[in-house]
């Protein structure tokens, strides 16, 4: 039988700081897979607790991990619409750009 780490709070914690960097290089997809483990982790670990300001405490970090992957999620959509109108202008000006008569 093989043994299960159950998760720390170190643990879910590193998974922010890896999502944090994710996030600075403008990785989102890679920023929402780290924060989602960390929402495991802190789960895992609440259901351990029988402390209420500890599961209130850890309770507030996932509502602020789920912020930060609805952020994300927000940031990466509007930088993909902005590629796509850059790319629309690009066709548009090239297809001009043909269509006009050379002198």
């Amino acid at each position: 039988m093989e043994f299960e780490k159950i998760p720390s709070l170190p643990d879910a914690h590193q998974q922010i700081r890896l999502g944090d960097i994710q996030v600075s290089g403008h990785k989102w997809t890679a920023a929402i897979e780290y924060y989602l483990r960390a929402i495991e982790y802190f789960q895992t670990i609440q259901n351990t607790l029988r402390d209420d300001s500890l599961i209130s405490s850890i309770q507030a970090q996932i509502v602020q991990c789920e912020k930060t992957i609805h952020l994300c999620r927000l940031k990466d959509s509007s930088e993909q619409a902005i590629k796509a109108e850059c790319h629309s202008k690009l066709s548009r000006a090239h297809s001009v750009s043909n269509m006009e008569p050379s002198t």
